[in-house]
């Protein structure tokens, strides 16, 4: 008997075994169709959007300029294009979303660490169209990272009709993101490459499977609709003997410099752009007017530069003292459009930055080595691969996406040597990538390991006292002792007449006046007040604030106005941490929540619906049983902040 149960049951485990091999295997089956969908539309929507700014440029240099020439403007009307188009765009961002907001590969970046993957249309639609004026206006800028948004927006758009799971969603962001970069260049790989070291962070085998599968698709839907191979046409160059790769190994380090300049300048741009206490589109307007301006003595250097890019990959020979003023000059132009409100990439100008820079140096090197070097062109296809990922940190992605231009295996060495040698450079003088720096100067940082803090999907604006109690500096101790005792606060701001922040004065401060002065009651908050206060700005995530609170041992820290640091906003004290703490489990639960009722909902094939049932209600002491529910209808049971309900 007992040898049947034994038999009885080894069946049963390997019935089981069978049942669930087979559900994972339709998993993955599933999930792979999905994968291709995502490509088809990732692929579908980059060409879309490349159409839309080659429309954009007929429209202001075949269209308006004419117009304006004819007006009396002369050469003048190249200065006026991306003015113009920096007015739109700015008032475009002016009325439909903030500004100053992150955006491009950053804000995905963040979205997939901090809010598993699940994105907004409006913002990424608006800056989609920003995209298009800027880059067809003359702007200096890419369309590759507004590529990767848009694919990454069908990613997350799938994967919330589909009801799936967070990390399915990231996932298929990646795949998303991966078929913009493959339908860009043509180059699957290098996007699959892309998606994984940039987007997630991380390598997971089926993960990497779907997102090279919704590349390849990309690709290939790309090629298909459009009838072109690669991005750049590259021809097959090579290097010549092994001393060259010295010379390699010396661009890569002069690759590594001027990517950190291009990411500072970028940073610093930005930074000063979003000082000017001006409207968005006069901001946006006049960085216009200032690239411009620049383009009529570079007009190599405005736009997506795709074409004396092209030129110079064929074999053009430029002066060397162009070549350098090209270098200088895109830098600048690109900072200027994008720090001033103007939208789009920053992929498309390193590849620029770094074909003239290799050029550059090419041309110097044959010229002093002409027996042991290739030609300048060759320089400027390893010099555009070793700024690139230098940018961005992504050094796979970078020699991929050569490779897939050239399909040369013997230009890898020289490629990989150059690569490595300018990510070492960024990595030993601790440059950040230019997405990760664009976080951290929200406060944000990234652990890619998905566990990330909860704090920092909560700003100081919404937890912060707006209304704090204030001291004036003339205010006598002795009263300042009354307002202690009312207001039963141990700290408070010390402000003048219109909210400037003076200094802060706190319980702590008022005791050792009393215990160190005879006449203590002569004097005000002024003398014992501690001036310039360690601050905060509302849209800093609380993680950030806290840990200069606890850094400095201090429970409340005063809260200023980013445009005008010196105006009192707010404060936050120990009881605001405590709620911001709150409301960060609560979001994070509230979202675990809804996967898991889309998760439910495509195991049932029913719609969720959850009903609350208040005192007094007509279900209210009733068993199950006894309620008219449909007969159909399947009960659960949920966990809402660990209690069944």
């Amino acid at each position: 008997m007992n040898q049947y149960i034994a038999k009885l049951s080894t069946y049963w485990q390997r019935y089981q075994l069978a049942r669930f091999e087979q559900r994972y295997t339709y998993r993955q089956f599933y999930m792979v169709l999905v994968s291709i969908l995502v490509g088809l539309l990732g692929g579908l929507t980059t060409i879309l959007l490349h159409e839309l700014i080659n429309l954009s440029s007929d429209f202001f240099f075949e269209g308006l300029q004419p117009l304006l020439v004819n007006i009396g403007l002369g050469r003048y009307a190249l200065v006026a294009l991306p003015a113009i188009g920096g007015v739109l765009v700015g008032f475009l961002a002016w009325k439909l979303i903030d500004p100053h907001s992150p955006h491009g590969v950053a804000a995905i970046m963040e979205r997939v660490a901090l809010f598993s993957g699940r994105l907004h249309a409006k913002p990424i639609l608006t800056r989609l169209g920003g995209a298009i004026i800027t880059l067809g206006s003359g702007g200096s800028a890419g369309p590759e990272d507004p590529s990767v948004q848009i694919g990454s927006l069908m990613g997350s758009t799938v994967a919330d009709r589909l009801r799936l799971s967070s990390e399915q969603t990231r996932t298929l962001v990646g795949c998303g993101a991966a078929a913009g970069i493959a339908s860009a260049f043509n180059a699957p790989l290098a996007g699959a490459f892309f998606a994984m070291e940039i987007i997630l962070g991380q390598f997971q085998g089926m993960a990497f499977a779907m997102i090279v599968i919704s590349a390849v698709t990309s690709a290939v839907t790309t090629e298909m609709i459009l009838g072109r191979g690669a991005a750049f046409s590259v021809p097959a160059y090579t290097f010549v003997s092994f001393q060259e790769l010295l010379l390699y190994l010396i661009l890569g380090a002069l690759a590594g410099l001027v990517a950190i300049l291009y990411v500072r300048s970028l940073a610093g741009f930005a930074d000063h752009f979003h000082g000017w206490d001006i409207p968005v589109p006069l901001k946006a307007g006049f960085g216009g007017l200032m690239v411009g301006g620049m383009g009529l003595f570079l007009p190599q250097i405005m736009g997506q530069s795709y074409n004396p890019l092209q030129s110079v990959l064929n074999g053009q020979q430029l002066a060397v003292g162009l070549l350098a003023a090209l270098v200088l000059g895109k830098i600048v132009a690109t900072s200027i459009t994008l720090g001033s409100g103007g939208m789009g990439g920053v992929f498309a100008p390193s590849l620029f930055i770094g074909a003239m820079l290799g050029s550059l140096f090419g041309q110097i090197a044959h010229q002093n080595f002409p027996v042991h070097t290739g030609p300048a062109a060759a320089y400027a296809m390893v010099g555009m691969a070793a700024v690139l990922a230098a940018t961005i940190h992504s050094p796979l992605t970078a020699i991929m996406l050569l490779f897939e231009m050239t399909n040369n295996f013997r230009i890898l060495l020289p490629v990989t040597i150059a690569v490595v040698t300018s990510t070492l450079v960024v990595d030993i003088l601790r440059q950040d990538s230019v997405y990760i720096g664009a976080l951290l100067r929200r406060g944000i940082q990234l652990d890619r390991s998905h566990d990330v803090d909860v704090m920092q999907a909560v700003r100081v604006s919404e937890v912060m006292d707006t209304h704090p109690p204030t001291v004036p500096p003339d205010m006598p101790l002795l009263e300042l002792q009354n307002v202690f005792a009312e207001s039963r606060h141990h700290g408070l701001p010390v402000t003048d007449a219109n909210k400037q922040l003076l200094g802060i004065v706190t319980v702590q401060d008022l005791v050792r006046a009393i215990e160190h002065s005879g006449q203590w009651e002569q004097r005000t908050v002024a003398d014992i007040a501690t001036k310039n206060p360690v601050t905060a700005y509302p849209d800093e995530p609380m993680w950030l604030a806290l840990k200069r609170m606890a850094g400095r041992d201090i429970g409340r820290l005063p809260v200023v106005s980013r445009t005008n640091p010196g105006r009192l906003v707010g404060i936050l004290r120990r009881a605001n941490v405590v709620h911001a703490y709150s409301l960060a489990i609560r979001r994070r639960t509230e979202m675990q929540e809804w996967s898991d009722q889309f998760r439910l909902a495509r195991l049932t094939g029913k719609e969720p619906l959850e009903l609350k049932i208040v005192p007094g209600a007509f279900a209210d002491g009733c068993r199950v049983q006894d309620l008219p529910l449909p007969e159909d209808c399947l009960l659960t049971a949920a966990r809402h902040h660990r209690k069944f309900q």
